[in-house]
């Protein structure tokens, strides 16, 4: 069960991080699009609090680590694994 929602957690910062992506490439373009804008920014606030929510289960990155007692980069599947 905790491994099915490390998954989703994992797949919704992939889908903000994505989506910031492209709301910042279209934003190369479009600079003064203000809905574009607003949206990047809405995009971003939605990619921090995803990964806030993941580093609660546990640490995305190697500095969310830092000073934490209980991880281990070994305990779930790698994405090729299935």
């Amino acid at each position: 069960m905790a491994e099915n929602n490390l998954c989703s957690l994992a797949n919704e910062v992939r889908r903000q991080a994505f989506a910031a992506i492209e709301c910042r490439l279209f934003l190369d373009t479009h600079p003064d699009c203000r809905e574009a804008a607003m949206a990047y920014a809405e995009t971003v606030k939605k990619l921090e609090a995803a990964r806030a929510a993941y580093n609660e289960v546990a640490p995305l990155t190697p500095e969310a680590a830092a000073g934490s007692r209980n991880w281990s980069w070994g305990c779930t599947p790698w994405p090729w694994e299935g």
